[in-house]
């Protein structure tokens, strides 16, 4: 089961390029601001018939928000990269996941952040176009901060979760990418095959697929 995320919602195409990238399953993540906008996204997926499923996602640390969309999306996430959002994810029992711990500044995720996130075995993902949306300064500054992201997610067994992070076509990727790139960052070729190719199946469970 390959399953990526992306943050935006053309469902037509990105049912054409998964079939064309091997695919299974894609997760939409928004910031929806209600019931409404999740009704509306579900009625146009049951059209599309492929298998999307719906991501709230929060951009600050609200509690309420996790607990009043918990339910209505397939999931919730937390879009980090500094130490008040990632600690909050981490903690959330109304969060799934971790999304971009690490920014282009001073590193933000630490071993203490790491050890509520394995204590409560909350996943922690990491999109590839994070590093294509930067200049060559912040690249190499989100380098440094993933290579020690992963580090201590190695150390605190902590899994990881890769996907593309698209915003638009031109940023899917196909998952022999995403195995390269976890290797990259420091996971084995065994474990970045096991977050893409298998990992996906332990996360779909939540929502019964």
């Amino acid at each position: 089961m390959i399953l990526d995320l992306v943050f935006y919602s053309d469902l037509q195409s990105l049912k054409r390029n998964a079939k064309l990238l091997g695919i299974d399953a894609i997760i939409i993540a928004q910031n929806f601001r209600s019931q409404r906008d999740i009704d509306a996204l579900r009625a146009e997926i049951k059209k599309s018939k492929f298998p999307f499923y719906i991501c709230h996602l929060l951009g600050e640390p609200n509690q309420n928000d996790a607990k009043l969309f918990s339910g209505k999306a397939d999931f919730i996430a937390v879009l980090g990269g500094s130490a008040n959002m990632n600690k909050f994810a981490v903690s959330s029992n109304f969060v799934d996941f971790l999304i971009a711990p690490a920014g282009y500044g001073k590193n933000e995720f630490d071993t203490a952040i790491a050890q509520i996130a394995s204590d409560n075995q909350k996943p922690i993902a990491i999109p590839f176009a994070q590093f294509l949306n930067c200049s060559s300064f912040q690249r190499s500054m989100l380098f440094k901060n993933y290579f020690f992201a992963v580090k201590i997610m190695k150390k605190f067994r902590i899994n990881a979760l890769f996907f593309s992070g698209a915003k638009k076509e031109s940023e899917l990727r196909a998952p022999l990418n995403l195995e390269s790139f976890a290797c990259l960052l420091g996971f084995s070729k065994e474990q970045g095959e096991r977050f893409i190719e298998r990992y996906a199946e332990t996360i779909l469970q939540k929502v019964g697929k």
